[in-house]
């Protein structure tokens, strides 16, 4: 024969299911928060110029289509230097990378 559960155990069963899901959803919550937190520190982020000369350069396509626009072309850009002493030698780099491009 077969057992027949009681109503009291399915509850439970539910209960406990519903703790899980709200335990597991919780746990990822907080660990995209943590790592949010760290990648957000100053000093732990990287940057990488994978380029051929490791110089920011445009790329083929961006030349041929400023080659083809019928005048000269003006960019201005805006830099402000960060407040962070750490940081300032950073900004200087891509302040004269930007100058040279």
């Amino acid at each position: 024969m077969a057992r027949l559960k009681s109503a009291g155990q399915g509850a439970l069963s539910r209960l406990g299911i519903r703790f899980n899901v709200l335990l597991a959803s919780g746990l990822a919550l907080a660990a995209v928060l943590m790592v949010n937190w760290l990648v957000s520190r100053p000093g732990t982020s990287r940057s990488f110029d994978l380029t051929e000369k490791e110089q920011n350069q445009l790329s083929t396509a961006t030349r041929g289509v400023l080659d083809r626009l019928p005048g000269r072309v003006t960019i201005d850009v805006f830099f402000r230097l960060p407040d962070e002493q750490v940081l300032r030698p950073v900004a200087g780099a891509a302040m004269d990378r930007c100058r040279r491009l």
